[in-house]
């Protein structure tokens, strides 16, 4: 069974147990299983009826939430490509990614969104506001066949080192991966009669991070999605993760907020701290001197995560 019939088929037989959490804050908004089939299907609708044909290619430009789920597995259960866009990327950034990448359709999370883009990228194909997408009536549409050779998605890379270029992954890749995912994770994550506690704050355009949610979900085990990277901290006391996808960008924010944290308090916690890190440089700056050292090793890979 590949990834995608498995994900379905978990959502219709558990269709009372929690798949996704959004946080607000200091609150969960839950979406069990037949919430997302629900919006799934509204979905899989507004997409046929802009013609949307198998192996067509889809955008999604929207922040992370249930309904960019939905809009995901929604947009591949018609067969389609996937080709995920990040937000808070410059719209002419986007504008050259959706150029090339030449998509049937375009799913937006706001008008702001789909306005700003509308004008970096004048030629630009049909776009379909979220609000409108899942107020359609639903279908009741099975799968459509995916072989394992057929690309489910289309991924952009950030475009930093020159002109962004699309990473196509196919069905088996995707099948391929998630088993490993899974490995993975039974090895760094504690046995526990309940689920996996799963915070996701990354955006679901990136690919660990749609590995990430897949995985999940094929489990199956619920992902708490983080809404506003701005009050990180207090999603992440809602949260209470067992684990999370981390890049070191952020492992840097955090350590720099303990830093500043300590050093307001003064007195004896910033000496300590202060001769902390003083301690560790000079340790860092022997293993430096040394062949056999590692030559990355770096202050900021210290954090205390939950």
């Amino acid at each position: 069974m590949h990834f995608l019939a498995r994900i379905f088929e978990n959502l219709e037989q558990q269709p009372e147990r929690t798949a996704i959490d959004e946080v607000h804050g200091s609150e969960l908004r839950r979406h069990d299983g037949s919430a997302l089939l629900d919006l799934i299907a509204r979905a899989r609708a507004f997409i046929a009826k802009r013609g949307v044909k198998p192996g067509d290619r889809v955008a999604i430009l929207a922040p992370n939430s249930a309904r960019w789920v939905c809009a995901d597995l929604a947009a591949l259960a018609c067969g389609a490509i996937v080709v995920p866009l990040y937000d808070k990327q410059e719209p002419k950034e986007l504008a050259a990614m959706l150029r090339s990448a030449k998509p049937s359709l375009l799913l937006a999370g706001s008008e702001t969104l789909a306005a700003n883009l509308r004008a970096a990228w004048t030629e630009h194909c049909p776009i379909g506001l979220f609000d409108d997408v899942f107020e359609t009536t639903p279908g009741n549409a099975g799968l459509h066949p995916i072989g394992p050779d057929d690309t489910v998605a289309l991924i952009y890379t950030s475009g930093t080192s020159g002109v962004a270029k699309g990473v196509m992954l196919s069905r088996a890749n995707v099948d391929f991966m998630i088993p490993r995912t899974m490995e993975r994770l039974a090895k760094v994550a504690i046995k526990r009669e309940q689920a996996d506690r799963v915070f996701h704050f990354l955006p679901l355009c990136f690919a660990a991070s749609r590995m990430m949610l897949w995985t999940q979900l094929s489990r199956p085990n619920p992902v708490m999605l983080s809404t506003d990277l701005a009050n990180l901290v207090q999603e992440m006391a809602t949260a209470k993760p067992n684990y999370y996808l981390n890049v070191p960008a952020v492992l840097e924010r955090v350590r720099n907020g303990v830093g500043a944290q300590i050093r307001e308090k003064g007195g004896i916690a910033t000496s300590l701290y202060e001769r902390g890190l003083a301690a560790y440089d000079a340790i860092l700056a022997g293993a430096r001197d040394s062949s056999t050292a590692p030559r990355s090793a770096s202050r900021s890979a210290w954090c205390c995560a939950p």
